[in-house]
C-alpha cells in the first residue's frame, strides 16, 4: 500500500482517519467527544495499561517537525489532563500512559523534549509516529479508503446491492433454494461490501418463524425479513467501541400509546423519568442505519431494555427493611440497583430483590422548594412514588424466597421503608413512610403460603420449590394445617353438622364398644402433604377424639374395625406425633 501524503489533508480528516485506527488497535478504547474542550483526552482505552490503569491517546494532525506553538498545544493537553489545575472531569481517571499520535515520527530532539514532559507530569509517555500509522494503514486499509479515498460511496452502493437480492417478493421466494441464494449473497461480500471500518455483517437463512436476534458480543442491529417461504438476517455488529459513534445508528419518529393503557403509563413515566417500561410503544419514523439498512417504521413495536453497560452508581448493594410505627424491624431483604434514569420531570431508580423476587421502581419527582437564606437560590424537593411488582416464583426454592414474600406482605402503611447500604449498619440509612399503601391482598395470601411450605421445609430433606400458585391455589389451606402442627401447635378442626367420623383402625387392640360415650379415642396416622404435583411424607400425626359417641362399629374382611363416631362440638385434635423422617 502506497504511503498517504498527510500533509495534503485537513485536521479533521487526518484526525478522524487516525483517531479510529486507534479504536480498531484497541476494540475497547472510546472517543471523547468534547463538550468545552477534550481535557486532553481523545481517546480514551480505560484499565489497559499497566497494572490496570488508563490510557489516553492525544491525537494530533501535525505531519511535519513541532513549530513552537504546536509544542505548546501538545504541553496544555497533558497540563490539562495531569497539571495543578487539571480538568476536574478526568480526576477520576488513573492515568499510567500517555499517548502522543502523529503522522510524524519524532527527532530525538522531539522524543526528548516530550519524554520532558512525562517527568514533569510523573507519567510514562509514548510517541505513535508515523512509523506506527503506517503499519495501522497495512492493516486497516478499509479505514483510509472509507475516510480518504471515497470508500463510503462504494460500500452504500454494494449495500443496495445486496439487499436487492435478498429482498424477493412472495412470488419471487417460490422454488428459490436458500442455498443458492446464500450464495448469491456470499458471492456479492467478495467486494466493497466487506470494506465497511465501522461494522461487518453476518447473514442468515432459514425457514419457519422468525428467529431472535442473536445473543452474542458486538452485536449492535439485526434486520430480518420473511415470509411463508422463508427468512432471511442480517446481523450487524461493531467492529469496535467508537463504531457506533463514528456511524452512528439512530432513529428519528413518534412514540405513542393507547390512551387508558398500561403502555400509556409505561410511556410517560420514561419520558418523565428514565423508568425502563415493561411493555411495548408503537413508533413511527424513520431508521438511519449502516449497510443499506435504512428504512421508514410505519407503527412498528419497539422494546426499550436497561443497557447493560449503563453506569449504576456507586453502592449498587442495598438493604430494604420493612419498620412498624414503633421503629421495630418486621421484614428484610437485599436488592441490588439494576438501573437508574433521568427524564423531563425527575429521576428513577431500579431495585431488584437479590433472589429476583420483586422489583421495587421509584421515582423522584424534583421541584423548587421553599426559598433559603438566599431568596434567589430554592431549596430543591423531591416526592417520591414507589412500585412494587412481583416477579413469577413459580420453581424457586421457597427458602431462598419466604423473606421477600413477607416483605412484600408488610409493605402498607403505618409502617415505614427504610434503605440503606448492605455493609454498612441500617440505621444509617433514610427511612420513607408508606402514607397511603394499603396491603396487597394478592402479596399477603402468597406470603403465608410461602411461609407455610418454608415452615415444612424445616421438616423435610428434599428441596421445596413453589409450584404454580395460581393452579394449586386449593393446596394454601392443607399447606397452613401441616405447618401449625410441625410447630408443635395442637389443631382443631370440625366436621360439617350432621356428619360423622368414619374411623377404620388396622390394629384397633381393645377397640371401643358400641354405644361408648366418654373417655377418648386416639390413634396415629401418616402426615402426608401434597405440593404441586408431589406427596411430601413428613412423619406422623396423633388423632384425639375426645368424649366420642361411637355409633356403631364393625370388622371389615381385611381385618381393619370401622367404626362411626361423634364429638361434642364435631371437634377433632391433632398433634404432630412422631420426628419426620431423618431420611429420604
Amino acid at each position: 500500500m502506497r504511503r498517504i501524503e498527510w500533509g495534503r489533508y485537513g485536521g479533521d480528516d487526518v484526525e478522524a482517519v487516525v483517531a479510529m485506527m486507534v479504536n480498531r488497535e484497541h476494540p475497547n478504547s472510546v472517543r471523547v467527544t468534547p463538550s468545552r474542550g477534550d481535557g486532553g483526552v481523545d481517546i480514551l482505552d480505560a484499565d489497559a495499561g499497566p497494572n490496570g490503569g488508563d490510557v489516553v491517546y492525544q491525537v494530533k494532525r501535525y505531519a511535519r517537525p513541532l513549530s513552537k506553538k504546536q509544542q505548546g498545544e501538545i504541553e496544555a493537553s497533558l497540563a490539562r489532563l495531569l497539571g495543578t489545575e487539571k480538568d476536574e472531569r478526568w480526576t477520576a481517571l488513573n492515568v499510567t500512559e500517555w499517548r502522543l499520535v502523529t503522522p510524524w515520527d519524532p527527532t530525538p530532539e522531539a522524543w526528548t523534549w516530550l519524554q520532558g514532559l512525562g517527568v514533569k507530569h510523573q507519567v510514562p509517555v509514548i510517541w505513535d509516529g508515523l512509523t506506527v500509522i503506517d503499519r495501522w494503514c497495512a492493516a486497516y486499509p478499509e479505514v483510509v479508503d472509507y475516510y480518504i479515498h471515497g470508500g463510503r460511496e462504494r460500500i452504500e452502493g454494494a449495500y443496495r446491492q445486496m439487499l436487492a437480492l435478498t429482498s424477493l417478493s412472495p412470488r419471487e421466494m417460490e422454488g428459490v433454494d436458500v442455498r443458492a441464494l446464500a450464495e448469491r449473497v456470499n458471492e456479492s461480500l467478495k467486494g466493497p461490501l466487506t470494506e465497511d471500518p465501522h461494522y461487518r455483517y453476518e447473514f442468515r437463512f432459514g425457514t419457519g418463524p422468525l428467529p431472535p436476534p442473536a445473543p452474542v458480543p458486538w452485536l449492535v442491529m439485526s434486520a430480518i425479513e420473511g415470509n411463508e417461504h422463508g427468512w432471511f438476517a442480517v446481523d450487524v455488529f461493531a467492529r469496535c467501541a467508537a463504531s457506533a459513534e463514528a456511524r452512528p445508528i439512530t432513529s428519528t419518529g413518534t412514540l405513542s400509546a393507547p390512551r387508558g393503557t398500561p403502555a400509556e403509563d409505561a410511556l410517560r413515566r420514561f419520558v418523565e423519568y428514565g423508568d425502563p417500561p415493561d411493555v411495548p410503544f408503537s413508533f413511527t419514523g424513520d431508521l438511519d442505519a449502516p449497510g443499506g439498512l435504512a428504512t421508514t417504521l410505519t407503527d412498528a413495536t419497539v422494546e426499550v431494555f436497561p443497557l447493560a453497560s449503563a453506569d449504576l452508581g456507586e453502592n449498587v448493594e442495598l438493604r430494604l427493611e420493612v419498620l412498624d410505627p414503633e421503629g421495630g424491624v418486621v421484614a428484610t431483604v437485599d436488592a441490588d440497583r439494576v438501573d437508574r434514569g433521568s427524564g423531563t420531570k425527575g429521576l428513577s431508580s431500579t431495585l431488584r430483590e437479590v433472589n429476583n423476587v420483586f422489583t421495587l421502581n421509584m421515582t423522584a419527582t424534583l421541584s423548587a422548594g421553599p426559598a433559603t437564606a438566599d431568596p434567589e437560590t430554592p431549596t430543591p424537593t423531591a416526592h417520591m412514588t414507589m412500585r412494587l411488582k412481583m416477579n413469577p416464583l413459580t420453581g424457586a426454592a421457597v427458602a431462598a424466597v419466604a423473606a421477600a414474600t413477607r416483605f412484600l406482605a408488610e409493605v402498607h402503611e403505618p409502617n415505614q421503608l427504610r434503605l440503606s447500604l448492605r455493609h454498612v449498619p441500617a440505621v444509617r440509612g433514610g427511612v420513607q413512610p408508606l402514607t397511603g399503601a394499603t396491603p396487597h391482598s394478592n402479596f399477603v395470601r402468597i406470603a403465608k403460603a410461602v411461609e407455610a411450605l418454608n415452615t415444612i421445609q424445616q421438616h423435610t430433606l428434599q428441596v421445596i420449590r413453589v409450584p404454580d400458585l395460581t393452579t394449586y391455589r386449593n393446596q394454601f389451606h392443607s399447606w397452613e394445617r401441616a405447618a401449625q402442627l410441625l410447630t408443635g401447635e395442637p389443631l382443631t378442626t370440625r366436621y360439617p353438622e350432621d356428619q360423622c367420623l368414619i374411623v377404620e383402625l388396622a390394629q384397633a387392640g381393645e377397640a371401643a364398644p358400641d354405644g361408648l360415650t366418654g373417655g377418648s379415642i386416639r390413634f396415629v396416622t401418616p402426615l402426608n402433604v401434597v405440593v404441586g404435583p408431589d406427596t411430601l411424607r413428613l412423619g406422623e400425626v396423633r388423632i384425639e377424639l375426645d368424649d366420642p359417641t361411637v355409633h356403631s362399629r364393625r370388622l371389615l374382611p381385611d381385618g381393619t374395625l370401622q367404626m362411626k363416631v361423634t364429638t361434642p362440638d364435631r371437634a377433632m385434635r391433632s398433634v404432630h406425633h412422631l420426628p419426620e423422617p431423618s431420611g429420604d
